[in-house]
């Protein structure tokens, strides 16, 4: 069964760092967003978002009433609105804001419980940037790279 977000974290997971995602990663995340919801969270800021993630969809935005963005580690919160990106929330610049907290606003914002959410990223290890959301309690999918999350995503869709 799917969860009802899937949460994938942006560098290392979905893109090659600091890169564009492919043309396969974009084709399946599609796929995702026709089943569930779906949330990117990133420490960058918006225009990475669309650097690294959102240009890759070219003219396609079928599928965006179910994509969320989550950036600076979800200190704000981006939703797709008839035409465009509309800011749902933005905490203050200067706020400490890390991936957890994200989380759980994310969780309130869509009144999804964590316990049906799931986070995908290449860095959950102790210590790592992503470790953080372990306290949350959401169930966690460690990935090597974007080969894995591909893989990752073929099984969710696959049911």
């Amino acid at each position: 069964m799917l969860p009802e977000l899937v949460i994938f974290d942006m560098d290392g997971t979905l893109t090659e760092s600091k890169s564009t995602a492919d043309a396969e990663m974009i084709e399946l995340v599609k796929k995702l967003l026709e089943k569930t919801k779906v949330a990117v969270i990133s420490s960058s800021d918006l225009p990475k978002f669309h650097e690294q993630f959102l240009i890759s969809f070219l003219i396609d935005v079928s599928g965006f009433n179910n994509l969320y963005l989550a950036p600076r580690s979800g200190g704000a919160l981006y939703a797709y609105q008839s035409v465009d990106w509309k800011k749902i929330f933005e905490d203050d610049a200067g706020a400490p804001t890390d991936k957890a907290r994200g989380i759980e606003k994310l969780s309130k914002y869509l009144s999804i419980p964590i316990s049906e959410m799931v986070f995908v990223s290449d860095s959950l290890l102790p210590g790592a940037a992503d470790y953080v959301v372990i306290k949350t309690g959401i169930r966690t999918v460690p990935v090597a790279g974007p080969d894995d999350t591909k893989k990752i995503i073929r099984e969710l869709l696959a049911g």
